[in-house]
Formats: structure tokens, sequence, C-alpha cells
């Protein structure tokens, strides 16, 4: 699904926004679960949802979201915003996206609450997530979870963008375990099975991701400017 770009990236993510609450309001159907990411255009996808319940309708976050952004761009608070516009239930994630080691993120993982909510992502029927490039306007970049020292040895491994925060080449392989290993979220292999994966994209510097991310199977539905 293509959009007219506006005259600002914000502007061009709130149209992705709206074209893609529209599209995820027509094809979602009663009893189903939605599995969301993050990023700064799915935010724009919730403010534009207009609300219309769905029955039995179910919203889970595929990774974590407390840490350093602005709240409304977290899966949990896009979770929500989707659950209350569908009149459904949303379960939160609550751990950091990113811990501070494989580790760490093996000890989230263990944890009951979280295994339960990955697993209810890992069985959804759908899943938004955002496609994220390089450059300096990406969400990553812009709320500090990047710095320079990572983004240079990211480019240095071959990596052109993220999708849930896991970063990948431009073949769609993960492609950096220094940072994929201590990211709490559903692993790509298991989004590739998820019947219906809507990537967003806003801009012309997330083509190469966006590509990649269609290469390695996590996406089949796209909207883009």
């Amino acid at each position: 699904i293509l959009v007219e770009p506006g005259a600002t990236i914000d502007e061009t993510r709130a149209r992705i926004g709206r074209a893609a609450a529209d599209y995820v309001q027509r094809v979602v159907r009663p009893n189903q679960t939605i599995a969301v990411s993050w990023g700064a255009t799915l935010a724009k996808l919730a403010q534009a949802l207009e609300p219309k319940p769905v029955p039995g309708v179910k919203v889970v976050p595929l990774l974590g979201g407390s840490g350093r952004t602005d709240l409304a761009l977290h899966a949990n608070q896009i979770a929500q915003a989707l659950a209350r516009a569908m009149g459904g239930e949303w379960f939160p994630l609550l751990a950091p996206v990113l811990v501070s080691s494989e580790a760490h993120r093996e000890a989230f993982l263990t944890e009951e609450p979280i295994k339960e909510v990955l697993e209810m992502a890992a069985s959804s029927q759908m899943a938004i997530v955002g496609v994220a490039g390089m450059h300096p306007t990406s969400t990553m970049r812009q709320t500090g979870y990047l710095g320079v020292d990572e983004v240079e040895e990211l480019l240095s491994l071959g990596a052109i963008g993220d999708i849930c925060s896991y970063f990948i080449d431009a073949d769609g392989r993960p492609c950096a375990p220094f940072w994929n290993n201590r990211v709490v979220g559903l692993p790509l292999e298991k989004l590739r099975q998820i019947p219906l994966v809507i990537g967003l994209a806003a801009g012309e510097e997330k083509a190469r991701a966006l590509q990649a991310s269609i290469r390695g199977g996590y996406v089949k539905v796209v909207i883009t400017d």
C-alpha cells in the first residue's frame, strides 16, 4: 500500500499511520490476537484508529518497552491504544527492550509473565511492525539507544536497518549478535511464522531495510511512501 509523502517526515508518518489504521480495521477479525512493535510510525497508527469494537480481540507487544524514549512510542502503549480502540484486552510486556547482556536477556525470558506474553505474540494472527534504516531520523538513533560507536560497529557487520529492534543485513539475515542477543522480544524466526505481518516504513532512507525485511520473509504487507 503506497501513500503520498508529506512535506515533513512527521506528516509522512501520520499518512502511513492513517493508511495502516484503515487497513488493520478492515482485515481484523473477532477473537484474533494482534502483536505490535514500537516506533514513531506505529504511534501514528495508534492515534489514527477510530473506535470500532472487535469482539474478543487481544493485543500484545512483540518486545519490551521501558527505557529512555517517549512513552507514546513504546510497544506497551501502542498495544494499549489498539486494544482500547477495538474494545479488546491488552497484555503488557514489563521488560526493557534492550538489556546489558545476553545472560540478563535469558533471565528476563524465563520469567513467567514475560514468557506468557511472548507466547501469545508467537501465536498471534497479525503483527504490525516498524521497519527502520540506519539514518539519523530512525527512532533508535533519535531516542539515544544507538550511539556513534554502536552505529559504526553495526555498519561494519553489514546492518542496513532493524525490525523489532533486531538488526538485519541486505538479505534479511540477523547480523549483529552483540546487539540482537540483548533484545527482549519475540525472535525474528518466530515473527516470520505469524500469518499476517504488516510492515510500516516512512521515508526513502528505509527502502533498503524494507527490501531486506521482505527478502527475510518477515513482512507480508507493506505500507509506505
